[in-house]
C-alpha cells in the first residue's frame, strides 16, 4: 500500500467498463487532464468525490461528448467514447464562488472605511451625541446635542 502524497500528479483511476487505457494527471487542485484510448464505449472511475461543480472541457475534437456522472461510491465517473481523446476535468465554483469573493472584498472595504472615519472623528475631539426622535406625521427629526 502506498502513502498519500498531496504533491503527486497521479490520480487513482480505473477502467470499469470497456477495453483500453486511461491516464489521469493532476495539473492543479482544480484541474485534471484525462487521456484515454478505448476500442469501444467505456467507463472510467476517477478517485475524486463527485460534485456537480466538476465540468468536462474537451481538449481534442470528438464526434461524441463524454458524460460526467457519479458512481455508487460517490466517485467521479466519465463515460468514454471510442478512440483516443484528451479532456480536462475542471472544478468550477460557479457564480457563488465568484460573487462571494466580490461581496467579501466590498464588505472589507466598507468596514475599513467606517473604522477610518470613526478613528478620524474620535481624534478630532468633536464627537457629537445624536438622538433620533420620532415626530408623528412629519417623519423623523434628528436633533444634535453637544
Amino acid at each position: 500500500m502506498t502513502e498519500f502524497n498531496p504533491r503527486s500528479t497521479q490520480v487513482r483511476r480505473a477502467l470499469v467498463q470497456g477495453q483500453g487505457v486511461v491516464n489521469v494527471v493532476r495539473q492543479s487542485p482544480r484541474k485534471l487532464l484525462v487521456s484515454y484510448t478505448v476500442s469501444g464505449k467505456g467507463l472510467a472511475r476517477i478517485g475524486l468525490v463527485y460534485s456537480p461543480l466538476w465540468r468536462i472541457q474537451p481538449t481534442s475534437e470528438a464526434s461524441g461528448s463524454p458524460i460526467l456522472g457519479s458512481s455508487a461510491e460517490g466517485l467521479v465517473e466519465v463515460t468514454l467514447i471510442p478512440g483516443r481523446h484528451d479532456l480536462e476535468l475542471v472544478f468550477d465554483g460557479g457564480w457563488p464562488e465568484r460573487y462571494g469573493v466580490i461581496v467579501t472584498f466590498i464588505s472589507i472595504v466598507f468596514v475599513s472605511g467606517g473604522m477610518l472615519i470613526q478613528m478620524a472623528v474620535s481624534k478630532s475631539g468633536s464627537v457629537r451625541q445624536m438622538k433620533i426622535v420620532g415626530v408623528p406625521g412629519n417623519g423623523h427629526e434628528i436633533r444634535v446635542h453637544e
